[in-house]
């Protein structure tokens, strides 16, 4: 998309000569030097004057890419539309630009997915008819494509389009290690994927709203409660509260559901060292939250209770992945091309002294005593959380407990070099 924008304006720009035949002077010509852009603008606006280099340049018109800033005026356009049609209308509006090829693209690859699901409706609409009131300033060949689909599972239907644009990479152009992760000191960008800013809108049939808390349940291979705590996101850092947020909507459930490679099933003693305690909050929680019965899954009342009682608690059960197509040498590392997928029971958030801030990552472990492999698993999250979030090793502790003991590390003080040993994992 970007080496299109540039190439229509380096053309807008670029110079051409001109012969003008004034057919009202006796068929006189001239002449004159002018520029693609100030052709293409009075052709479209039939304002001659816009040819001469005294007038002002035209601006160039805005592209394909500024339109996923009007997406709510294209949903106001297509939602009456469809409600007249469908019982239950799912909509995925689409910028398109005529004569850019990726764009369109994407219309028929939303069109093509979207009918393995059933039969779906499409329409265009216009700026101008979409309301915009600045049409004119846009290119001509721009427009808003909807395709619709009448179901009840809108998630289902989120989910085939999530698969459909998922980013593939290409492996020749992976630079990320799975070492660099483990070893790095500062933050690094990351690449959110967003179905919105990078496709179009979907707009689902079923939304629901949420107070305090925002709960999910996705089923990866089973079910699993996705809950964050929103009043505590504008404190925490706006890295891990943009994942925290996206993820209800963008996290990648066809990943989850292809891969049988997850921390839990990661089969491998590493040689961490633990702090172990007999006294520690998250041990005094736990004894608690015993008490605690608005569900009847031990776990998922313990993860509630830190949620409702627990100001430190952000997030429970939180998703997490890495792809092997995301580094040049994950199969090395993990011995499999499988994605490493897994989800954190508890996300707390601890302000220390003179302004440091740490994540802390928790496994609820039954039996904690007796683990064997809990710190390999933990320490799994924390290099596909600080992967998701660009937030440094050294900004993050792990551990594991129950209601008797609690084991802690710090995974930046974790040697690469005991990547070597992740390779001997066992699979069930």
């Amino acid at each position: 998309m970007e080496d299109v924008k540039t190439v229509f304006a380096d053309n807008w720009r670029s110079i051409l000569v001109l012969e003008l035949t004034d057919v009202r002077d006796g068929c006189t010509k001239r002449v004159i030097q002018t520029t693609q852009g100030r052709l293409y603008s009075t052709l479209r606006f039939g304002d001659v004057s816009l040819l001469e280099p005294e007038s002002d340049d035209p601006d160039l018109p805005f592209g394909v890419d500024t339109l996923f800033d009007h997406l709510e005026k294209a949903k106001d356009y297509f939602l009456p539309v469809f409600e007249k049609k469908m019982k239950k209308p799912n909509l995925f509006i689409i910028p398109v630009d005529v004569l850019n090829s990726i764009t369109t693209q994407k219309h028929s690859r939303a069109v093509h997915c979207l009918s393995s699901l059933g039969y779906v409706e499409q329409k265009t609409v216009s700026l101008k008819d979409c309301g915009i009131p600045n049409w004119r300033e846009f290119n001509p060949m721009l427009e808003f494509r909807c395709v619709a689909i009448d179901s009840g599972a809108s998630e289902t239907v989120r989910d085939t389009l999530k698969e459909c644009f998922w980013p593939r990479r290409d492996n020749s152009t992976k630079a990320k290690t799975v070492t660099s992760v483990f070893s790095r000191k500062k933050y690094s960008s990351v690449q959110h994927f967003s179905l919105e800013r990078k496709h179009g809108l979907f707009v689902p049939s079923v939304s629901r709203g949420f107070d305090t808390i925002r709960t999910h349940s996705f089923k990866h291979q089973w079910f699993y409660r996705y809950r964050v705590h929103y009043p505590r996101l504008d404190e925490i850092n706006p890295s891990l509260s943009k994942f925290l947020i996206s993820t209800f909507e963008n996290c990648p459930n066809h990943v989850f559901r292809n891969s049988g490679f997850s921390c839990s099933k990661c089969k491998t003693a590493l040689s961490i060292e633990l702090k172990h305690y007999t006294e520690h909050e998250v041990i005094d929680l736990a004894k608690w939250s015993r008490e605690y019965d608005s569900v009847k899954d031990r776990h998922e009342n313990l993860q509630k209770y830190f949620l409702d009682k627990d100001r430190r608690t952000i997030a429970v059960e939180v998703p997490l992945w890495a792809e092997s197509n995301e580094f040049s040498d994950y199969e090395k590392v993990f011995k499999t091309s499988q994605a490493l997928t897994g989800h954190i029971d508890l996300v707390r958030y601890i302000e220390e002294r003179g302004g440091k801030c740490r994540v802390e990552i928790w496994d609820y472990k039954p039996g904690a005593y007796n683990e064997k492999y809990a710190g390999t698993q933990v320490l799994l999250y924390a290099f596909m959380l600080s992967l998701r979030t660009g937030i440094a090793f050294t900004n993050i502790s792990c551990g594991y407990f129950d209601e008797v003991d609690a084991f802690t590390f710090k995974p930046g003080q974790v040697d690469t070099k005991i990547l070597k040993e992740l390779g001997k994992h066992v699979t069930k």
